[in-house]
């Protein structure tokens, strides 16, 4: 999901970011002190070498304890702030709920909940990190402690000077820090093979859309002209056991409405997914005018595509940002005549700014089928050759629905293939394909299908019933 997809963009990177630039200088810095301080200090004196370097292995194993610790509270920590800005991002968003059930209440012992967690695992890390300097500092003073004692007892002995102990102790000082980074760069390195495993699972993901293809070969632009096959089509989305759509074969002509209808998970939307490019098929084939779909620049293709999917997603910007989205300039005319085609030019006016009027996050100031209708004229504006409609006039009423639909009929050349399961906009296709459990099961005219026992036939019964 989403959220999945920034922690690794953000935390994983950051990890493996750490591994690449101070883990590696600081094992660098380590390896060279080491060897060159080391080969000093021997010459020097191997027995008072092996005292003072006793403490530095132990420093290194108490830093690296601590380090996991902090390193574990710390991601406690995080998660529990992610809990947090969760439940005001959700409280925020879903604020009419909220009111409306008049949970405010409940919504605020919530937060001073998470708010007193949140406190409370940030205490425990500090508590922790107060405990990291002064071991390291109390490690290195017995480290120097070790040095001018058992110095003086080498002293005494006349096996060593005045001036050679106090070299080693700015030999000591010289290797805590590189001694005290070996725990830590051993931590960093293993959050980094973690995260760095996280990373190449999305990297090595084969999954990518027809949009993203690599375009070898496929320099030419081409235009969609007569028809659209499509050849034992499959698909199966990732991480899971159902195979969304199976061996789906249709052809269709250009300039025809064709609607596709069933029930819920039928696979309706994955069908328009794959036709629109948004998709590759697992198996099987597309084909636009008996082009492989595989053998043509989506990237050029997709500017004859207009997609308008059953989520709504608007901008937090003006009606008429949201609706000029994607294209560069359009006359004001042409903005008002789509408007007013799809039904939204008269309640945009009746805004205090009309088109210049801000709407909230993802339009939550526009009720559903303001929201459909302004994605729909937003789509219109790039006069498409191929309109794709996911259920995009659910939320219109019929009247308004009969007026666009009749606008999108006397439209030249485009074709427009759309999902519902509403008799009044099935009636306008020319060809309505019935899919049950990924598969097309039924194939006709509205007409044809309702006089044919079957699936149709009941969706058009049970929608008279209710009539």
């Amino acid at each position: 999901d989403s959220g999945d997809i920034l922690n690794r963009i953000t935390e994983d990177v950051s990890r493996v970011r750490m591994y690449l630039g101070p883990a590696l200088m600081y094992s660098m810095n380590l390896i060279t002190l080491i060897i060159l301080i080391l080969y000093r200090m021997i010459i020097i004196s191997p027995q008072l070498t092996m005292v003072v370097l006793i403490p530095l292995p132990v420093l290194s194993l108490l830093i690296y304890r601590v380090s996991h610790r902090i390193n574990y509270k710390s991601g406690i920590v995080q998660n529990k702030l992610s809990l947090l800005t969760n439940s005001v991002q959700e409280a925020v968003s879903g604020i009419r709920l909220v009111k409306s059930f008049v949970k405010e209440n409940e919504i605020i012992n919530d937060f001073k909940d998470i708010s007193t967690d949140y406190m409370n695992r940030n205490i425990s890390l500090s508590k922790t990190n107060s405990i990291f300097f002064p071991l390291v500092l109390f490690l290195v003073g017995f480290s120097i402690l070790l040095t001018i004692y058992f110095g003086g007892l080498l002293l005494a002995e006349g096996k060593v000077t005045v001036g050679e102990i106090t070299e080693f102790i700015i030999y000591v000082n010289m290797l805590t820090w590189p001694a005290t980074s070996i725990g830590w760069v051993t931590e960093v390195i293993q959050r980094a093979a973690a995260s760095q495993t996280r990373i190449n699972e999305f990297l090595n993901k084969k999954d990518f859309t027809t949009y993203y293809l690599s375009s070898k070969n496929k320099n030419s632009i081409y235009k969609f002209e007569n028809s659209i096959d499509m050849v034992d089509v499959s698909y199966r989305y990732t991480n899971s056991n159902k195979v969304a759509v199976h061996s789906i074969n249709f052809h269709i002509e250009k300039n025809n409405i064709v609607g596709f209808v069933g029930h819920v998970g039928s696979g309706k939307s994955t069908i328009l997914k794959i036709l629109a490019g948004l998709i590759t098929p697992s198996s099987g084939s597309l084909f636009f005018d008996n082009q492989s779909s595989n053998n043509f620049n989506w990237d050029e293709f997709r500017n004859n595509i207009a997609y308008v999917s059953q989520n709504i997603f608007l901008f937090s910007d003006s009606i008429r940002n949201n609706i000029l989205f994607g294209l560069d300039a359009v006359d004001e005319s042409k903005l008002l005549k789509i408007s007013k085609n799809v039904s939204i030019l008269e309640e945009i006016k009746s805004f205090n700014q009309g088109f210049d009027t801000h709407i909230g996050e993802g339009g939550v100031t526009l009720s559903g089928g303001q929201k459909q209708r302004i994605a729909l004229a937003r789509a219109l504006l790039r006069e498409p050759e191929f309109l794709v409609l996911d259920d995009a006039l659910s939320n219109v009423d019929s009247e308004t629905e009969l007026r666009i639909i009749n606008y999108l009929k006397s439209l030249r050349g485009i074709t427009i293939i759309l999902t519902s399961n509403r008799l009044s906009l099935l009636s306008q296709c020319n060809q309505i394909f019935v899919l049950k459990s990924g598969e097309i099961i039924q194939e006709g005219t509205h007409l044809d299908l309702i006089k044919e026992f079957g699936e149709y036939q009941k969706l058009f019964i049970n929608q008279m019933l209710l009539k």
